[in-house]
């Protein structure tokens, strides 16, 4: 796979051409920081930093976009797969390899850390544990690639699921199984924490908690699975979506529902943004919603295909001043303070896509909009970085 690691700090002469085909859209699904920069793939097939000034290119992808879903960091350094088949690391100023795959790409979606070892799946068929110099095999498995999406933490020990078949505990030392699962695989895409206990969906049939020792089921379900893609945290209570048609809430002890789906369709709630003292969250896909711990309220409602929104971010302090910031229905950019509800832009055309992902540096959001505009946004001013235009970049912004 040719790619290349010249660096060139953009601006209106040093920007090139982006090979991503004709009218393609790529938005970028995961920041990391280091050495006071941001890091991330733009458009699938570079591999960029950006430090509050000026985009530094740090590698090139020739052919098919593949971007990179999730960061970790261990001492100095930041932990990564590009394009589905190096595993590297950057720690601000040198780009390293430590693995390659020949063949098929898979990248590896989350990393979990458990005292000074990251762990994550890599190749969706090993499980690896890196202390920032030596990169360790715990399991492998032969057969199809699983990755695991998700990494929870209680009393010193990982939570995860393995191949989609397995619950796992990893302490730095041990791994234990907690649970097996006899069946097609599914894992586990999100933990939430409350009163000393994981929650989380298993097999996306079990609603659980873990204690670190004893695992315990609140509630189950029959047919399909539908796995609970994220939780909220409000005044002591878990919120979120249960197998996609009810809205609950869990404080440790009382499982409650809030709210319930008419008809037949499940669609969870795949993020939460807080605010002011309240989560902020799109239920159903067509309902923006808040909720203060007592009192659910509907800011704005959808008619038309359902879409969630996947990523939110404070800027300016969670508290007074501060602003959530998402899109909605994946055609308009939102504020929401608390109180007031802004636009901040709106997609021309057919263009929709939402964010899935949001950088922060020096209180400056950093973020893809539509797929093809990098922006950045403090608060107050919202400035396009660099745009997409069909198979050609132009940048709009002189950053240096």
């Amino acid at each position: 796979m040719p790619w290349g690691s010249k660096r060139a700090s953009y601006n209106r002469t040093s920007l090139g051409t982006l090979s991503t085909g004709e009218g393609s859209t790529v938005s970028t699904p995961a920041f990391g920081r280091v050495g006071g920069k941001l890091v991330f793939t733009q458009w699938g097939t570079r591999l960029l930093s950006y430090d509050g000034k000026s985009l530094e290119r740090l590698a090139t992808l020739e052919g098919s976009s593949i971007s990179t879903p999730a960061f970790g960091n261990i001492g100095d350094k930041l932990v990564f797969t590009l394009w589905g088949s190096y595993l590297k690391t950057y720690n601000g100023t040198h780009l390293e390899t430590i693995a390659s795959l020949q063949g098929a790409t898979v990248s590896t979606p989350a990393f979990g850390r458990v005292g000074d070892k990251l762990v994550f799946t890599l190749w969706g068929t090993r499980l690896m544990s890196y202390d920032g110099t030596k990169l360790e095999t715990l399991a492998t498995i032969r057969g199809s690639s699983v990755s695991t999406p998700a990494f929870g933490s209680i009393g010193g020990k990982l939570v995860f699921t393995l191949w989609g078949s397995y619950l796992m505990t990893y302490d730095g030392t041990s791994l234990e199984t907690l649970a097996t699962l006899q069946g097609p695989p599914v894992s586990t895409p999100a933990f939430g924490s409350v009163a000393g206990k994981l929650v989380f969906t298993l097999w996306g049939k079990h609603l659980m908690t873990y204690d670190g020792t004893d695992l315990e089921s609140l509630d189950s379900v029959e047919g399909l699975p539908v796995s609970t893609p994220a939780f909220g945290t409000i005044r002591g209570k878990l919120m979120f979506t249960l197998w996609g048609s009810h809205l609950k809430t869990y404080d440790g002890t009382n499982l409650e529902t809030v709210a319930s789906a008419q008809g037949s369709s499940s669609v969870s709630t795949p993020a939460f943004g807080a605010i002011g003292g309240k989560l902020v969250f799109t239920l159903w896909g067509s309902q923006l919603r808040s909720y203060d711990g007592t009192n659910l309220r509907t800011l704005t409602a959808f008619r038309g295909n359902s879409e969630s929104t996947p990523a939110f971010a404070a800027v300016g302090g969670p508290g007074a001043g501060g602003q959530l910031v998402f899109t909605l229905w994946g055609s308009q950019l939102k504020s929401y303070d608390g109180t007031k509800l802004r636009t901040l832009q709106t997609s021309q055309g057919d263009r929709k896509m939402s964010t899935p992902a949001f950088g922060m540096l020096d209180n400056e959001l950093i973020f893809t909009m539509w797929g093809r505009q990098l922006k950045s946004y403090n608060g107050a001013n919202l400035r396009t970085l660099v745009t997409l235009e069909g198979s050609s970049v132009s940048d709009l912004w002189d950053l240096m």
